[in-house]
């Protein structure tokens, strides 16, 4: 074995569950995030693009650790992608208006795909 297969098993092997659980605490994040700025509309003018954007670091660091065999890849970018439709959407809502109930419906299936990625990620970690 030479140097460079030496390097690649050792930094493959440190690296891959530091970046799942990044990964893992990433989607933490952004299933509570999720959750604040369905149930608070002065959260979400707040705070909506944060959690769009660690939605996506999520999607990224899933992808980065290579899970697309547990389906969490798809899932991550399925949430990041709602997060951020959410965010869009909802800043053109006058702050007077209530939110329509297409939109309501939307944000109950966004919290609910935030839950299941969760639970995705967290059976697809490695367990020390």
């Amino acid at each position: 074995m030479d140097a460079g297969d030496w390097w690649t098993q050792v930094t493959g092997a440190v690296s891959q569950p530091v970046a799942t659980w990044i990964s893992v605490g990433l989607l933490a994040l952004t299933a509570v995030g999720a959750v604040v700025i369905v149930l608070s509309a002065r959260a979400s003018r707040r705070m909506a693009a944060a959690v769009a954007g660690i939605a996506w670091a999520a999607a990224v660091m899933s992808w980065w650790t290579v899970r697309a065999v547990e389906g969490d890849v798809l899932v991550c970018g399925a949430l990041a992608l709602a997060v951020t439709a959410f965010w869009l959407v909802d800043r053109g809502i006058p702050g007077n208006r209530r939110r329509p109930l297409w939109f309501k419906v939307f944000a109950v299936a966004m919290v609910l795909l935030a839950v299941v990625s969760l639970v995705i990620a967290v059976n697809a970690a490695p367990h020390a």
